[in-house]
């Protein structure tokens, strides 16, 4: 059989089309998206070991020196100068499902695993009076949304089976692996504001200055074979993708908060958090290269593109949210809380971002698309999270233990546009002595569900998160 021309480019197209099949997880997996993963804008509230070991239900405790960050409204119960220290180690799992589309389409089980280590949180707090006016000042700065990791994807094997049009079948079989580095994160450096009145209401109010962003490269590399039906001949197709992104974020929100003291074992707390309309400078690349090898004809050919290279200025919107949680003291020695969120994620989009489906490189097209999920349907978000604190008396020393449980409904849709929801425990402990309180927490949550690229196998995400908190109280 002669390999024409037609069939050359043919295998082309279909070797696009089967990158894609095998690595359509990009928009959920390890990736280059412009905007990172979705799960990275999951569960966004506040930061310390002490809270998260609660289940994240601290908007009516926030009694610490990482309060602002929940609610600046707890900011009125600090008496003394406190410093703060937070890190964050986050390992994620994904794995899909093999798919089998009747007899003629075989992918095998996908696996990708990222793990980052940040600091997450620091703040100093310096509280002070002015005649009875009691005003307590905070300096912080938080990790809102960590990028930085490192990942490792594999496809063990896929294969199909087609007709081209003059009736040739072929299957067509490989490998693909994937690697991600991904750096920074977006950043806020805030400053709050507090005080309390009597000792029924404390109020906060927190200026958070948005900047940093992601930077980030994707590489999958493949090897198929195309097994041509008429004389066996075995087509050899080597691939190495690439793609780069990077964002940078630059804007201002606040963040209110009440925390109502109703008795000495009831406390409600209310934390609203505005909108953010701030510039992204963004950039992004994409190239693809391919080599075609036919053994037995000594036939090769090199194919190499660049899909899309832009930088550009455009406008991103993130949404409000607004909490409310509640904290009861049935003894002095256990605190037991419960918090829900809310957020607008259904607005949030990105304006003048590029077209990725334009074809005129030369006169390049920008539209406003859904943030993060770059077009596709996203709905409102809310969080429902639960924690238990339980203190053991010492000689000199407390023990807190902690437990919590929380429900994550997510911003994103499944294939069949309803609701994603991922589900989470967590437990910490910590041990304070005099000025020093060192606490630890642990994070899980997990999910699964069929996401709107991959449409057939079913996703499982895991998400494990170790925090460390320093806390100094003078």
């Amino acid at each position: 059989m002669v390999f024409s021309r037609k069939v050359f480019f043919m295998l082309i197209f279909w070797a696009l089309v089967t990158s894609n099949v095998v690595g359509q997880d990009d928009q959920t997996e390890v990736d280059a998206n412009p905007l990172g993963h979705y799960t990275n804008y999951s569960g966004v509230v506040g930061s310390g070991a002490r809270a998260f070991g609660m289940g994240g239900a601290f908007i009516a405790v926030a009694d610490d020196a990482t309060a602002a960050s929940w609610n600046p409204g707890g900011l009125g119960q600090l008496e003394g100068v406190e410093f703060s220290f937070v890190t964050r180690y986050q390992a994620t799992h994904y794995q899909q499902a093999a798919m089998m589309d009747g007899e003629s389409f075989y992918q095998g089980a996908y696996i990708s695993r990222s793990t980052g280590y940040n600091i997450d949180f620091a703040s100093l707090t310096v509280p002070f009076r002015i005649g009875k006016l009691k005003l307590v000042p905070q300096i912080s700065y938080q990790r809102a949304i960590n990028y930085h990791s490192n990942g490792i994807g594999k496809n063990v094997s896929t294969w199909s089976i087609t007709t081209l049009a003059d009736g040739t079948l072929y299957k067509i079989r490989g490998f693909l692996n994937k690697e991600m580095i991904s750096m920074k994160g977006l950043d806020q450096l805030s400053f709050s504001l507090g005080s309390r009145i009597g000792r029924l209401l404390s109020f906060g109010l927190t200026v958070n200055y948005w900047f940093n962003g992601l930077s980030n490269s994707l590489k999958k590399a493949g090897t198929f074979e195309i097994l041509l039906d008429k004389e066996l001949q075995t087509v050899k197709l080597e691939q190495n993708y690439t793609a780069q992104a990077q964002f940078d974020v630059k804007g201002i929100n606040i963040n209110a908060g009440v925390l109502l003291t109703v008795s000495e074992a009831l406390r409600f707390g209310l934390v609203y958090k505005s909108a953010l309309n701030a510039d992204i400078d963004y950039g992004y690349t994409e190239k693809l290269h391919q080599a075609f090898f036919i053994p037995n004809q000594g036939y090769t050919d090199i194919y190499d593109v660049t899909f899309v290279d832009v930088i550009e200025t455009g406008r991103i919107h993130w949404p409000w949210s607004l909490g409310l949680g509640l904290a009861y003291n049935p003894f002095e020695a256990l605190t037991l809380s419960g918090d829900f969120t809310f957020c607008r994620w259904s607005e949030a989009k990105v304006s003048h971002f590029i077209n990725f489906e334009w074809q005129n490189e030369n006169d390049p097209q920008y539209v406003d698309v859904s943030f993060p999920t770059m077009g596709n349907q996203q709905t409102d978000s809310w969080q429902a999270r639960l924690g238990a604190e339980y203190v053991v008396l010492g000689k000199n020393i407390l023990v807190p233990l902690r437990f919590g449980a929380f429900i994550d409904r997510q911003f994103f849709l499944d294939v069949n546009t309803d609701n994603v929801s991922f589900f989470g425990l967590t437990t910490g402990f910590g041990i304070k002595t005099g000025i020093l309180a060192l606490d630890l927490a642990v994070v899980y949550q997990s999910g699964t569900y069929i996401d709107n690229v991959n449409r057939v196998a079913p996703l499982n995400f895991s998400d494990l998160r170790v925090y460390l908190s320093t806390i100094i109280s003078l």
